[in-house]
């Protein structure tokens, strides 16, 4: 992520994985947080290395979120199924769905998915900006709700972790 892909609480990745950019709406605390990076790193990484192989300033690596997901589950979560990154973008699929009510084409564009259905691909050209905008706000909104309310985890299917508020 590098600063100049972003513009108001857009991000924009211009290189994915199905060739074509794809833009991020932030929520208030996801724009929050990178606002609050800004004040801790040198260049135009959000996240840059703290371990830099020359004077350049370079990103994290491309696994190091694995590598700290591994260790965070090793120290912390050992008791429960092992899960990776991709789970966790599963997860926030499945929520999505679930609780936010979301539509399944919203959620498919803003996992940057392609439509399986050829005739959906050519005819169907709805970005939904408005609507991936407030999913990802609502999003923001929901798990901002449930750190601040001390989340019980508990599996619900293999890797897919539904967040339960304790009871006060």
């Amino acid at each position: 992520m590098r600063f100049s892909h972003i513009r108001d609480d857009i991000w924009t990745i211009p290189d994915t994985k199905n060739g074509k950019p794809h833009s991020v709406f932030l929520s208030r605390q996801a724009k929050a947080l990178i606002d609050e990076q800004a004040l801790y790193v040198n260049g135009d990484f959000v996240f840059e290395s703290d371990r830099p192989k020359s004077d350049v300033i370079e990103p994290i690596l491309v696994d190091s979120i694995t590598r700290a997901l591994r260790r965070f589950i090793s120290r912390s979560l050992s008791d429960m199924e092992p899960f990776t990154v991709h789970d966790l973008r599963r997860s926030a699929a499945t929520n999505w769905a679930e609780r936010l009510d979301a539509e399944e084409r919203v959620i498919e564009l803003c996992l940057n998915h392609l439509p399986l259905n050829k005739l959906v691909r050519t005819y169907h050209r709805s970005r939904h900006d408005d609507k991936k905008k407030m999913l990802w706000q609502r999003w923001g909104e929901l798990v901002e709700l449930e750190v601040e309310n001390e989340p019980q985890k508990t599996n619900l299917h293999g890797n897919v972790i539904e967040f339960v508020r304790k009871v006060k």
